[in-house]
């Protein structure tokens, strides 16, 4: 029957495969290190500051056992040792397991690491992970988990959640950052913009949106499935990871970065190029960039911050 047919106009997205996933971020990582990286350092800061470093459940240990979830070229790792170093120190030892999928990744954040000042009694572990399968960590190990810009990337963020759960201690904490609302979201929206006022359809793509978990009900959607998965409670808001850049002009030549050849390549570039388009969108980008900018409002991407409890009938840990 019509009734049970897809529509024609329905968008069907499809998440990326593993092997998709670990391709792209191998390429994209040079160019997301040295530029992307940079402005997710907002919202990096912000899981770092709600990880509890300092709280009553830590000094009765003495140790912290952290567990990092896609460090990419270690940005937030950074933004961790150095607040670990200069914290009022409830512990005597912490460890540091901080996993990707990419290797590229990880020998970015390997270099990075080398110049981070480091104290004896702070370890760091850098390991190749998948996110959806943690097996080879044992349950109940960690005390803390963070993750920035991961999870809604992962091919199945139901078993990447149930495994973060699983490897949190009793009365532990996970602190994820995802992509948040796309209306607040200007920085991805100025090039299919742009593309549309030079004329230039945009092409397909099936690939399944990364705000796809802020789109499943809102920040009570989020809270709704972090509990679904057994976390006791879970706080949400929201940060805005903002391009920091002079002008328009500016803002399109690091987005190009990103996007280019140095990046993802992405395959509308070349075509524009080959049609003599090429500079047209560009000069077309950047005006739409200093529009936002001139009405003085941020370029960036919005984040939703997760801050979750493990559910084990404790006191709040915050």
């Amino acid at each position: 029957p019509a009734s049970c047919m897809q529509k024609a106009d329905e968008k069907k997205e499809e998440p990326p495969t593993l092997e998709a996933l670990g391709k792209k971020w191998n390429k994209f990582s040079s160019a997301y290190g040295t530029v992307m990286g940079t402005w997710a350092s907002t919202s990096g800061q912000a899981l770092v500051a709600n990880l509890c470093v300092e709280s009553p459940d830590v000094a009765k240990e003495g140790k912290l056992d952290i567990l990092e979830v896609g460090c990419g070229p270690g940005n937030v790792t950074t933004l961790l040792l150095n607040r670990l170093r200069v914290c009022e120190r409830p512990f005597k030892a912490v460890k540091i397991l901080s996993t990707d999928f990419s290797e590229s990744m990880l020998d970015l954040a390997k270099k990075r690491l080398q110049d981070v000042p480091r104290d004896p009694a702070i370890t760091v572990e850098l390991k190749k992970m998948d996110a959806c399968d943690l097996g080879s960590l044992k349950t109940g190990t960690y005390d803390r988990l963070i993750s920035n810009l991961c999870y809604m990337l992962v091919p199945d963020h139901k078993k990447a959640f149930a495994e973060a759960y699983r490897v949190l201690k009793p009365g532990g904490l996970a602190c994820i950052g995802v992509w948040g609302e796309e209306s607040n979201t200007k920085l991805f929206n100025l090039f299919p913009r742009a593309l549309k006022k030079i004329g230039v359809d945009r092409p397909e793509n099936n690939t399944r949106s990364n705000h796809h978990l802020q789109k499943q009900g809102g920040d009570d959607g989020l809270r709704k499935m972090m509990k679904g998965f057994g976390f006791r409670r879970c706080t949400v808001f929201h940060v805005h990871n903002a391009v920091g850049c002079l002008d328009g002009k500016e803002l399109t030549q690091k987005w190009l970065r990103c996007m280019g050849d140095e990046g993802l390549a992405v395959p509308v570039l070349a075509k524009l190029r080959e049609t003599g388009k090429y500079e047209l969108m560009c000069e077309t980008m950047s005006a739409l960039a200093e529009e936002i900018l001139e009405a003085g409002q941020p370029i960036g991407l919005d984040v939703s911050i997760m801050i979750a409890g493990s559910d084990h009938n404790t006191d709040a840990i915050c």
